[in-house]
């Protein structure tokens, strides 16, 4: 050729032709993403309900998209909903409310429900009230059937923890005669109905119930203590017949009753009752009143300054006088019950304003209701502690169908024998001598490591002399450059190049390197032999060994939106790492053939929102999750009411179209009972468009071509934000339903390791396809070992001393002993290293040792709940838990352990380009003293296109992730050996991170500038093609910047890197400027 560059273009064309004819490029010269067999795809489509779409939309749900990811994605930081398909789903009851109802003239047992405050809050004015431990009554459940012991739970209220549970009253049954069934019936109508203030258009009380509230009273006779139901109390209430006792008294009667020479007993006709002032008019206020005040009267000073007294206030704002001027006052607190009551909901940990002061009522203005002040109390709890009842119930159920499709019997003997299981596995009262000892000596371990790091500590230095000094320019305007920014420029440029030249100007041959002089930070390890980790996969005895306890069970079925108190956002990203890891080992051994990217591709289709949705849609897993808001008023049927004309199943109707109840407030009552099933169906099938969710139209016509919203015309559309729910079903997004699969296998992996999760597995049917596309039940790991990975330990042993010389080196480091090399030596190869005949590239083994560090370190670090060192025993946030996973799994912080520890030394690559990029970031390693500092600051060359911008090379924290591989197929599939050695690699980052959480880019972006912040992701055909997603992140006045990543998500996290990265340094370039520029002026 006659030119250089003519010779480069030639040698191009040749390779991309040849490259054409072997299919590694289409018809457009661009890359041929690896094709999935024509059969497993055909599995796939057989088995989903949903094809996949080819092209997706900015916004849109990538089904085949792994669901830890897009559950990542909806709590992102854009207002972009990423919920994905939303389906309704008929609520599941407990399947012992299921089989039968109470009938007349049977005998049934009775449980009471107990209420006791464990932990009250410090300076509580109506303590005496929640005292449910002295009081002489209570509330109880005739059951039709046999309830099983769920143990206690803990309700909350500005009163603090109340303990609850649910006993069986030994020797007491009763005969639910006609009228003992109509009072109980009646008493419970009112409850529910007057009282809490549960009453709907769409709800009517049904005689056929599994179970009836009744109440209880303790009495001793002849030496005997024992509970037995309070009849006068149904009396009562069945005589005050709804309310139709509350009759405004006339002056007349008022009148007569203040001049009565008869002085009432106030404190017995008072104290402890509910009342309602009449003088408010239809608006009925229910107070409890705590005791009768002697020492004030309706003439005592009113509180508010504005009026002289009490009666001066009722006169002058009610227009009612007060007759009698020597009543005392009552003390009462507002009960939050009746009609509109929105404080039933005691699941949380929250406070009520209710209970900040005391109300004082005048006894002559008020009704007397026939029910008790505590027993009111005692009532507004009912609804949170049956609706945990019912959680921890099916999850009961869950357990009792995993121990007999699995044939594990250990789970129901422990349902049995520990029904009280609170779930706590650390209690301190629970633990050995032995195990006891264990945790002091950790404690003491850890101690001495902070020493040794608050000793150590201090300010890392910021990446210097490495950096290319020429992006700063582009925020200088050309004519305003001077000569002292130049004389800058010239200055960077020279210590860069002097970096990249450290190595050669010492004469340092980097692979003969001493230990001492790569440790220059002296950091220390643990000995192998003071390690002391909880067993991942402990032998098990299925016939003995229990499974998790049913709270743990319950919230693992709990998504964050129900409003529940638990959340199963901990199980769920433990559970996806360990789905992660058993599929990863599943493909590995299943395809010994396939290369990483058709295993990637194969491993996210399994662990797609679609495919795992599918599966929980197969064992109805849908239907036990809580995932709507917990509200009593809307979302929760209370015992004894079902849904109006039940012959025709409005809700089912409802839910079919994917419409809420509210679609029937277009009817009238008599009307609906009126209309047939297919005329039902027919209303909600035409009135169902004006409560579904639709995406807003778009219109990019106008002048400025700027996306406009089309607002509908006519009147204002009903708002359908959020999740719908109703009395008997419920609206769950897939990715909600994908969640709960996940976190039932971490809920189970965390009490017994991989075992019991592969029972989980064989009990949902999970299926895994082979060659043929043929199903396989995933119910053991498949064995792994390094005869059956295909390497032999005894051949080509000269070739591998030649290649791999300082062995002995590295497992010395590792702290083991391979029994077979040549995992080591494929874990060291890189792909451009073509000189090994002996082992493929690291690139399967880093697929498999990728999946295997997520779940370890992701189940060690959202097993950690309380923070170290600090006072008040403080708990970590679930987002403080996420940074800390994020610091710890990347591929930043695996190149800097591997550059600590030595490993690129044995790197086998060709490639001097990044032989060169390795040189810089060992020199910034070394610059760091070898610390992790810049996970959140440092660029690797998957988040940016081209080397431009690239700092850290990927390769490094592939070997580091393919030495974990390596290590597990040697050991036989031992994640505890693995997880041994890596612990003690980074035993100092998993303390330091734990000690001071550190904080994502994009979450300072967000805290430095606040709604200035937006994406756009801009990936191209081309891009996409390249298995790379692109994002453009706009930060206020400093621009725009791009990121890149293997999926939307981490491009994000990329260009947010990237911005706070570029904005930093610009602050810092013109500092450095404008110091100069006054220097020269002075």
């Amino acid at each position: 050729m006659s030119s250089k560059t003519l010779a480069k273009q030639a040698v191009h064309f040749t390779a991309a032709k040849r490259l054409y004819e072997f299919g590694a490029l289409d018809d457009k010269l661009l890359p041929v993403r690896p094709k999935m067999p024509d059969k497993i795809d055909a599995f796939f489509k057989g088995l989903t309900c949903r094809t996949i779409p080819d092209e997706i939309e900015e916004g849109e749900i990538r089904d085949d998209e792994p669901v830890e990811k897009l559950l990542k994605r909806s709590k992102d930081y854009t207002k972009t909903s990423f919920e994905g398909n939303k389906e309704w789903y008929r609520k599941k009851i407990p399947r012992v409310f299921q089989s039968r109802v109470l009938k007349i003239d049977e005998w049934y047992k009775v449980y009471r429900i107990c209420l006791n405050l464990t932990e009250p809050k410090e300076n509580y004015f109506w303590r005496k009230m929640y005292d449910f431990g002295k009081k002489d009554t209570a509330f109880g459940i005739v059951s039709s059937s046999e309830i099983p012991d769920v143990g206690k739970f803990p309700l909350y209220g500005g009163f603090g923890v109340i303990t609850a549970s649910l006993e069986l009253i030994p020797d007491f049954k009763i005969n639910l005669t006609k009228p003992r069934f109509d009072g109980a019936f009646e008493f419970q109508n009112f409850i529910f109905k007057y009282i809490l203030g549960l009453e709907n258009r769409l709800i009517e009380s049904s005689k056929e119930t599994p179970y009836l509230i009744l109440p209880l009273r303790f009495s001793q006779d002849n030496m005997k203590k024992s509970w037995s139901v309070d009849v006068p109390a149904m009396n009562d209430i069945y005589a005050f017949r709804g309310m139709q006792g509350m009759k405004r008294p006339n002056e007349h009667e008022r009148r007569n009753r203040a001049r009565g020479r008869q002085r009432p007993d106030y404190k017995t006709k008072y104290e402890n009752t509910v009342v309602v002032p009449w003088y408010k008019g239809n608006q009925k206020t229910f107070y409890c009143v705590e005791t009768v005040d002697e020492s004030m009267n309706p003439k005592s000073k009113f509180h508010d300054g504005n009026h002289s007294s009490y009666k001066e206030f009722i006169r002058s704002e009610y227009k009612t006088t007060i007759f009698d001027d020597n009543q005392p006052l009552l003390k009462t607190k507002l009960a939050g019950v009746g009609k509109g009551s929105k404080q039933l909901n005691y699941l949380l940990e929250k406070y009520s304003k209710e209970d900040e002061f005391p109300v004082y009522l005048v006894p002559e203005l008020v009704y007397s209701i026939p029910i008790q002040a505590s027993s009111v109390v005692q009532l507004k709890l009912i609804p949170s502690f049956l609706h945990r009842l019912y959680r921890l119930l099916i999850a009961r159920d869950i357990l009792v169908d995993i121990s007999e499709k699995c044939k594990w019997s250990g789970i129901l003997n422990e349902i049995h024998a520990r029904p009280g299981d609170t779930g706590e596995d650390d209690d301190i009262n629970r633990l050995t001598a032995e195990q006891i000892d264990k945790r002091l000596a950790d404690i003491k371990r850890r101690e001495a490591f902070q020493d040794r790091l608050n000793k150590r500590h201090k300010p890392i230095p910021e990446k210097q002399n490495i950096e290319n000094r020429e992006l700063h320019y582009e925020f200088i305007h050309p004519n305003k450059i001077t000569k002292k920014d130049i004389q800058l420029f010239h200055e960077a440029v020279s210590d860069q190049h002097a970096a990249k030249k450290l190595v050669t100007s010492k004469g340092i041959d980097r692979t003969m390197m001493s230990e001492a002089e790569l440790t220059e930070s002296k950091i220390e390890l643990t000995a192998m032999t003071e390690i002391d980790l909880k067993e991942l996969n402990p032998p098990m005895d299925f016939d003995v060994q229990g499974g998790p306890s049913l709270l743990a069970v319950m919230e693992a079925l709990t998504v964050s939106k129900s409003n529940d108190g638990v959340s199963n956002n901990r199980f769920f990203k433990i559970g996806w790492s360990v789905l992660n890891y058993m599929i990863s080992t599943q493909t590995f051994m299943r395809y010994s053939d396939w290369s990483e990217p058709l295993m990637c591709q194969l491993r996210n289709r399994i662990l797609s929102i679609q495919f795992l949705c599918a599966i929980a849609k197969r064992k109805n897993l849908a239907q036990v999750l809580s995932s709507s808001d917990f509200q009593p008023t809307y979302t929760w049927l209370p015992p004894g009411f079902q849904l109006i004309y039940a012959q025709c199943d409005i809700g089912e109707i409802a839910a079919q179209h994917k419409v809420p109840l509210k679609v029937y407030d277009l009817l009238d009552l008599d009307r609906i009972e009126n209309m047939s099933k297919d005329e039902l169906d027919l209303f909600v099938k035409v009135s169902a468009p004006k409560y579904v969710r639709k995406r807003p139209e778009v219109n990019v016509t106008n002048e400025n071509q700027k996306p406009l919203v089309r607002k509908p015309k006519g009147k204002k559309q009903p708002t359908t934000g959020g999740i719908f729910s109703s009395y008997t079903h419920t609206e769950i997004p897939d990715m909600e339903v994908a969640s709960g699969l996940c976190a039932l296998i971490g809920a189970f992996f965390v009490k017994c390791g991989t075992s019991s999760s592969l029972k989980v597995l064989e009990w949902l049917g999970f299926p895994f396809p082979d060659l043929e596309g043929e199903e396989h039940i995933v119910h053991a790991l498949a064995f792994i070992s390094s005869e059956a990975y295909g390497l032999s330990s005894t051949s080509d042993n000269e070739n591998l001393t030649q290649l791999l010389p300082f062995v002995s080196e590295l497992e010395q480091k590792l702290q083991y002993k391979f029994g077979n090399p040549k995992l080591l030596l494929e874990a060291m190869t890189h792909p451009t290293f073509l000189a090994n005949n002996i082992s493929e590239c690291y690139q399967r083994l880093e697929f498999l040792g990728d999946a295997i560090l997520d779940a370890l370190l992701t189940n060690h670090i959202y097993s950690m709940t309380i923070k170290k060192d600090t006072p008040d025993n403080a708990k970590y946030t679930t987002l403080e838990l996420g940074e800390i996973k994020s610091a710890l799994v990347n591929n930043i912080t695996y190149a800097s352990l591997a550059v600590r520890y030595g490993f690129h030394k044995h790197l086998l690559s060709m490639s001097k380009s990044l032989l060169d990029m390795v040189d810089n970031f060992i020199v910034y390693q070394e610059a760091c003293e070898h610390h992790v500092v810049g996970h959140n600051t440092l660029v690797s060359d998957e988040e940016v296109f081209g080397p431009k911008h690239m700092e850290v090379p990927k390769v490094l924290g592939d070997i580091f992730e393919a030495l974990a591989g390596a290590i597990y197929i040697d050991s036989g599939g031992s994640l505890d050996k693995v997880w041994k050695v890596f612990y003690r690699l980074m035993e100092n980052e998993i303390d330091g991170f734990a000690s001071a959480v550190p904080r994502s880019p994009l979450q300072e972006l967000f805290a430095e500038f606040p709604s200035q912040v937006t994406f756009l992701t801009c990936t191209s055909k081309k891009t996409r093609a390249r298995g790379r997603e692109m994002v453009k992140i706009t930060v206020g006045p400093h621009g725009s910047y791009f990121g890149a990543g293997t999926n939307k998500t981490r491009a994000k996290e990329a260009s947010g890197k990237i911005a706070l990265k570029m904005i930093k340094e610009e602050d810092l370039f013109i500092q450095d400027r404008d110091a100069s520029r006054i220097m020269m002026m002075c």
